[in-house]
């Protein structure tokens, strides 16, 4: 299992729990919605060891795309409560050290939001949908004989 697939596999369940809307894998879709994974970097050197190995960094970004309102509701709250929702499940699963399975020689170390908000991309007025993002990233050793 790859890098990549092991966090599809991570955060499937995750989004699962909160939208009935698949993941998709480097693929944004602009419908109301729309959840992805996009990968940011893979293997960047964090640290490297004198005895072996390297401590190293996947980063990741899951955008959301939701209706967006200009009136006086509760439509953007909405949105911005269902990303909280996806940041405080990641945050409870790495205190927990539930992380991602990734290959033979990667142990993973702990999985980091690299903000403590949704950031909100932009807005499309004309169709009523703004993107959220949140951005993370995985810590792990991999061992020079993995």
């Amino acid at each position: 299992m790859t890098k990549d697939e092991a966090m599809l596999a991570y955060l499937k369940p995750i989004i699962k729990d909160l939208t009935s809307e698949p993941l998709t894998f480097n693929f944004s879709s602009s419908e109301p919605e729309g959840v992805a994974l996009l990968t940011n970097y893979s293997d960047r050197e964090i640290k490297t060891y004198i005895h072996g190995g390297a401590q190293k960094a996947y980063g990741f970004t899951v955008l959301w795309t939701k209706a967006y309102s200009t009136n006086m509701d509760d439509l953007n709250l909405e949105a911005m409560t269902f990303a909280n929702g996806f940041m405080q499940t990641l945050e409870d699963k790495n205190r927990k050290g539930e992380w991602p399975q990734f290959p033979d020689g990667c142990t993973v170390q702990q999985v980091e939001l690299l903000q403590d908000q949704p950031a909100l991309d932009g807005i499309n007025e004309q169709y009523g949908l703004a993107r959220y993002r949140v951005n993370g990233r995985v810590l792990y050793f991999e061992s020079e004989d993995k």
